[in-house]
């Protein structure tokens, strides 16, 4: 049973050092959990860093944005360096509080040229309202989802967790009603946003 997400694909190019361009929706760091045990604390959306940060590792000349308020916790930034991603090789946007100030406090910061081509990290489930925001304020991205809940279709036989389930369909709705608010709210131009050419 498909829950109604909008399966956008990964769209990967050709990608030569030094035109990698990769912005992360952050929403990541569980800052409680980390300040107390002064430890790296992740959500289990962990894979918004992992997959951009494994990516910056084969592409050094890649440049990374992460976008997010309090995203620059001195824990990711040494969990970055122990994995060997520099310190300097990150740069973080900190103010944004949603995913339409993720969109216009970015742009704002890295001020995108019109051939430069950016992949946008985030959770599958999130990336047709994250795309319809940046089509909205006039920046084209190409989507990189990561972190999908779901292996695709499924049928009423697959279905017998029913707790596990209940928490899917909450996300489920979660992402549907920022759909409709943010269309509603002008804030993205199609209440379902598809991948181009869908």
């Amino acid at each position: 049973m498909d829950l109604g997400y909008v399966a956008f694909k990964a769209v990967w190019f050709a990608a030569r050092p030094g035109n990698l361009l990769l912005l992360v929706l952050g929403g990541v760091l569980q800052r409680p959990i980390a300040d107390e045990r002064r430890a790296l604390a992740v959500s289990d959306s962990a894979e918004r860093l992992m997959v951009p940060a494994a990516l910056a590792l084969q592409y050094p000349d890649a440049r990374l944005v992460i976008t997010g308020r309090g995203e620059d916790d001195q824990t990711l930034a040494a969990w970055f360096a122990r994995i060997g991603l520099a310190r300097e090789r990150i740069e973080y946007e900190t103010a944004a509080r949603n995913t339409l100030e993720n969109a216009v406090l970015s742009q704002r910061k890295v001020q995108p040229g019109p051939d430069e081509a950016w992949l946008l990290v985030t959770s599958a489930q999130h990336m047709p309202r994250a795309v319809g925001v940046f089509r909205k304020i006039g920046w084209s991205v190409i989507p990189y989802p990561v972190d999908y809940q779901t292996g695709g279709p499924q049928t009423l036989t697959d279905w017998p967790d029913v707790a596990a389930n209940l928490a899917a369909i909450g996300v489920a709705l979660k992402e549907w009603v920022g759909l409709l608010a943010y269309y509603l709210l002008d804030r993205t131009d199609e209440p379902q946003p598809a991948p181009d050419g869908a």
